[in-house]
Order: structure tokens, then C-alpha cells, then sequence
């Protein structure tokens, strides 16, 4: 159960409810909503009928196609959609904000400057959602100012239409194994986005994960012989046969984010002025060789961001726990700049998930800092390994934990993001002696600190110089002190103490 705000004891408090049987998790809310839907306002997908009136909403890096097909479902959506542009019109439109935006939410969002039906995908923790139009297909990132409620009078006829985008592919076209390449998905993009009057014959329908897959062949004349479909074409033309020969498996879905925000010429400032985008060097270049790099590659090496400001031995510091390993090694957050990593990696988010603002780094460098995205978010990263498989190593400079994520969700780190002191700081706990601690132990420890806020003494700083190619290391002998109970504070070495006391005299 997920609360949407805090509530007083007597309070019932409002929730998301999921199902973690399985290996995705079901939210329970989202499946409610759709068993309100009326299943008649959807097209009945027959095989072998030739449909027309058939609009492409969005291609995506996959092969997958999003249509609206005739049906009553996108007449009455439409209708409604009119009247909701009409009201809109003649209110104040922030009034509709949405107060408490929880995954699984029905909402509104603008769309090619159009108000569309979307659903809250993912949540981030600082006001960043996910959105997909569900009757297009087509995914956004935005902030919480970019959605509206629907108006209570509106809500029920907007739950009972189904989703109108329907998920296809093009039957007996041949797709790579290994990815679509950019050039392969622009072309298949340009040539079923340019078309028009399209008409379309079933070939079968399959499930996937739940989903309805239609498998179709999609006609753009009066023909409806199938060597004469799009498909065909595609399958048969020269440009298809060489992309096909010549995929690098290097595309992203450029279709998604497609929608109007206040913050686009944030994002437009971000760019730098349409130059090429650079990693973050990790090493220092001497003057003679960073002028002779800008000349070559046309730009300036950009700097590391200065270190962060440690409290002196004996002083105190606020600070959260993102990752534990046992007392030997932690990583600690300074609790002071944990909004202003909130607020960049919502930035993040917001810049490397509109399309454009992609340029896949084609040459990941060892030691270098760059932006990758895995769980949902976008994070500065070290790159500490390269592997043949296509999937590189990283070390999350703000969160000290490592990854393996693909080359092609390696971003380079524009100046902007490079501003703030790098926030993940390795620890190790003072007044305890031990060096080898036991799984039960260590398990404990995490228990009692990992994504904790906590007080920490600080024993002594390490100053560590980095090897060639290798950021520079400090790390932190410190006390820990969990002060959240009002009776008395908690000394983590302490317990841990107490603990290695009972272990050796087990042994």
C-alpha cells in the first residue's frame, strides 16, 4: 500500500494498492478503472476485414505501431475531447491541477497543443511523473504543473472509453534480432507518420505480457493486394535491405515527449547552443593539451564540479544512507544538498527524456563522467568498465552504488548538470575494531542505517589521490547516530561492538 499523504490516526488514509505476486507488480487501482471500461466502444479487430479511416499515432524504437482504429470508442472520445477544450477555455485551468498525482491516475495533458487523456506511469520523488497517452501510445516525461484532474462532471464518460491506441506491427516484415538501427526506425517513422488514407488487414492477433499485439499489413492506395501493402514495400525496398545489413542497434524511442511544457526553453537553453555534447573529463588535461583537444574536437573540456565541504574531526553532520555493505564500507549523502540533488535529478529526467536531446556516446571512455539511466532515473555516473556484451560498468557519483546498464543508455553530461559537488561520500564506522564481519552482522547493520537519515561524528577524513583516469577518493571514519527515537539516541558502533563481543565469544 502506498499512502498519497500523511494522515492522523483516526484519519483513513487514501492509497495505491498493488499485487506483488507476480514478477511485475499489478496496481489494483489501475485495474479497477478498467473494469469500468465498456468493451464495446472498442473496434472488434476482425481478421482478414479490410479496415479504413486508419490513423498511425506513433512509431516507437521497436517496430511497435500505435493506431486509432474506427470504432465507437474514438467518435465518443473525440466528441468529448471537443467539449473538454471548450470548458477548459473557459476556465482557469490551474484550478485543475492535480493535488495528489499517484501511479495508475487518469488525468489530462496537453498534446500537440490539444488536452488528451493520459495515465501517471511512474512517479518520481520530486513532482516528475511518466505519463503515457493512452489513446496515442506515445510516453512523456513531465512535471506535476503539466497535468490536469478531470473535471468531476467529465470523469465517468472519460473511465468507461478504452484505451484507443491499439499496438501493431507490420506483418512479414523482417526485424533484427538485435535492435532496430536509428536509420531503420526513421524510415519505417517517415514512411507510415507521411501517409495517408490508410486502410489495414488483420493477420492475427496475439497476447504479450498481457498485451493485445495486432499483427497487420497496412495499405496507403486503393489496393488491397498484399504485395502492393506497405509492408512489402518496406521489405522490398533498397534503403530497408541496407539498413537492415548495417544495424548498430543504436536507437531510442524518439517519439516520446512530445508535449507542450513551460520548462521548453529551460530545455532549450540546455542544449548549448546545438554543439556537440562532451563528457565530463575525470582527469586533469595540462593547459597545452586541453587547448590543442578544443581545437581538434571544437570545444572546451568541461571541469569536474569542486569537491564538497566536509566538517573537520569531532564536528557533526546530518546525513542519509543510500547504500551499506557492513561497517568496513557505506556510503554517506550530506543531509544539507539532498534537496538540490532532488531538484537536478528531476532535471535529469525532464532534459535526457525529451526527444532531440539524445545523441548516443559512441565512444564511452574508461574513467570518464557521463548521464545514465537505470530505475527510471537518469544519474551522473562514472564509467569504471566497458564490457564486449554491449553493457558497460558505472558507478553513481551521487549514490555510490554500481550498475551495469547498455551502451545505449550512456548519455554525455552537459556543463549544466555538472554544477553540483558530486554527493555519494565512502565510509566506515568508527569505534569498532573489527575488520572481517559476518553475513548476519552486516545484514544488521544495513537494517539499522541503509536509507536512514542519521547524525554522523566525523573521526577523521582520508584524502585519497586518484590514479590517472580516476576520480580523486576521500572517505570518512565517522560515528553514527540514529536520534529518531525521543527516549535515547542509538550509537551504531555500539551495537555493532556488542555484537562482534557475542560472535567471538561463540567462536
Amino acid at each position: 500500500m502506498e499512502t498519497l499523504k500523511p494522515c492522523q490516526q483516526n484519519e483513513i488514509p487514501t492509497a495505491v494498492l498493488y499485487d506483488t505476486s507476480q514478477d511485475d507488480d499489478v496496481n489494483i487501482n489501475s485495474m479497477c478503472l478498467k473494469a469500468l471500461q465498456d468493451n464495446t466502444m472498442n473496434n472488434p479487430l476482425p481478421e482478414n476485414v479490410v479496415l479504413r479511416d486508419v490513423f498511425v499515432s506513433s512509431v516507437c524504437a521497436d517496430g511497435s505501431i500505435f493506431c486509432q482504429l474506427p470504432s465507437r470508442g474514438i467518435a465518443r472520445l473525440r466528441k468529448l475531447l471537443e467539449n473538454m477544450e471548450a470548458f477548459f477555455t473557459s476556465q482557469i485551468t490551474s484550478e485543475f491541477l492535480v493535488s495528489r498525482p499517484f501511479s495508475g491516475m487518469l488525468c489530462l495533458a496537453r498534446y500537440k497543443e490539444k488536452w488528451a487523456r493520459a495515465e501517471i506511469t511512474y512517479m518520481h520523488d520530486n513532482r516528475v511523473m511518466e505519463i503515457l497517452f493512452i489513446d496515442l501510445g506515445v510516453p512523456a516525461t513531465v512535471t506535476f504543473t503539466d497535468v490536469r484532474e478531470i473535471p468531476r462532471h467529465f470523469l465517468k464518460d472519460f473511465i468507461i472509453i478504452p484505451p484507443q491506441a491499439i499496438k501493431c506491427r507490420l506483418a512479414d516484415l523482417t526485424v533484427p534480432e538485435e535492435g532496430w538501427s536509428q536509420e531503420a526506425f526513421l524510415f519505417l517513422k517517415k514512411t507510415v507518420l507521411g501517409a495517408e488514407e490508410l486502410k489495414m488487414k488483420i493477420s492475427k492477433l496475439e497476447e504479450c505480457k498481457g498485451d493485445k499485439v495486432v499483427f497487420m499489413y497496412l495499405f496507403d492506395g486503393a489496393s488491397q493486394e498484399l504485395h502492393e501493402s506497405i509492408n512489402h514495400q518496406l521489405a522490398q525496398s533498397e534503403l530497408w535491405q541496407k539498413v537492415l545489413s548495417q544495424n548498430h542497434n543504436t536507437i531510442t524511442c524518439t517519439d516520446s515527449n512530445i508535449v507542450d511544457t513551460d520548462l521548453s526553453a529551460l530545455v532549450e537553453r540546455w542544449t548549448l547552443s546545438n554543439q556537440v555534447l562532451s563528457p565530463l573529463k575525470t582527469s586533469s588535461v595540462p593547459r597545452g593539451e586541453g587547448e590543442d583537444l578544443a581545437i581538434k574536437t571544437g570545444m572546451q573540456p568541461l571541469p569536474l564540479p569542486p569537491p564538497l565541504d566536509l566538517p573537520q574531526s569531532g564536528q557533526n553532520m546530518d546525513v542519509f544512507v543510500p547504500v551499506a555493505c557492513h561497517p568496513g564500507y557505506f556510503v554517506v549523502q550530506p543531509w544539507q544538498d539532498l534537496h538540490k540533488l532532488v531538484v537536478l535529478m528531476g532535471e535529469m529526467v525532464l532534459f535526457y527524456n525529451q526527444s532531440g536531446n539524445t545523441s548516443t556516446a559512441t565512444h564511452i571512455q574508461k574513467g570518464h563522467v557521463y548521464a545514465a539511466k537505470f530505475d527510471k532515473n537518469w544519474y551522473r555516473v562514472q564509467v569504471k568498465g566497458i564490457l564486449a556484451n554491449g553493457l558497460v560498468s558505472v558507478y553513481a557519483l551521487d549514490y555510490g552504488k554500481h550498475e551495469l546498464v547498455p551502451r545505449t543508455l550512456i548519455q554525455p553530461l552537459i556543463e549544466e548538470f555538472g554544477q553540483l559537488p558530486f554527493q555519494a561520500i565512502a565510509a566506515q564506522l568508527a569505534g569498532v575494531t573489527q575488520c572481517q564481519w559476518s553475513e548476519e552482522a552486516s545484514v544488521l547493520f544495513r537494517n539499522h542505517v541503509e536509507r536512514r537519515a542519521l547524525v554522523a561524528q566525523v573521526e577523521s577524513v582520508q584524502e585519497v589521490s586518484g590514479v590517472k583516469g580516476e576520480l580523486s577518493e576521500r572517505r570518512l571514519t565517522v560515528y553514527l547516530v540514529d536520534t529518531s527515537s525521543e527516549e535515547k539516541d542509538v550509537w551504531i558502533h555500539s551495537m555493532m561492538a556488542d555484537i562482534g563481543d557475542e560472535q567471538s565469544c561463540a567462536a
